[in-house]
Order: structure tokens, then sequence, then C-alpha cells
């Protein structure tokens, strides 16, 4: 069963569409690069959050930790467009990795 929060990320897409006056279609390049360089964003964001705490700035790591959802939420509009499993790619990927060090 998906998390519901997967099921929200896609509500919340096909809602982006609607305003945007766009039907829902099978992710497009432009869409996969848009969402792509979009992660990127939040991967630089989260980036300054930890270069904050290591010069000793206080920061609200509650706000990080909303980077590091959109990050992964943005993984998985990724793997959508992309048309794979996330969490099987994981899987195996793991496995792999593991093999080296066996």
């Amino acid at each position: 069963m998906e998390p519901r929060w997967k099921n929200n990320a896609d509500k919340l897409h096909r809602m982006i569409l609607k305003k945007k006056k766009r039907k829902w279609k099978p992710y497009s390049k432009e869409d996969l690069r848009f969402i792509t360089l979009a992660m990127c964003g939040e991967a630089g964001e989260l980036a300054n959050f930890i270069k904050k705490d290591w010069r000793g700035d206080k920061i609200d790591w509650s706000e990080a930790q909303k980077e590091v959802a959109d990050i992964r939420i943005y993984l998985e509009l990724i793997s959508d467009a992309m048309a794979f499993n996330l969490d099987a790619a994981c899987e195996s990927k793991l496995t792999e990795v593991e093999s080296r060090y066996a």
C-alpha cells in the first residue's frame, strides 16, 4: 500500500496542472528536467542549513527536515517520470553495494 503522502503528492501535482490549465499526461522530458532542477534547488537549501550549522550558526532543524521531505517528494516524482519504482531501485542498489563489502 502506498504511503498517504505519495497519494497527496500526486493530488497536489494534478491540482497544480489544473490551475495552470494543463491536462494531466505522462511526464514529458521538460517535466523531468524541471522536477530534477527543483530537487537540486531543495538540496541546495538543505546544504545551506548544513553550512550554517557547520560554521556555528543556530539553525532550525525542523526547517531543514522540510527540505529533506521536499527532496524525497521530488525523487518520487522523478521516478514516476522515469517510470520506475524507487523503492525497488533502492533495494537493488543496496544489494549491489552490500555485495562489494561482503
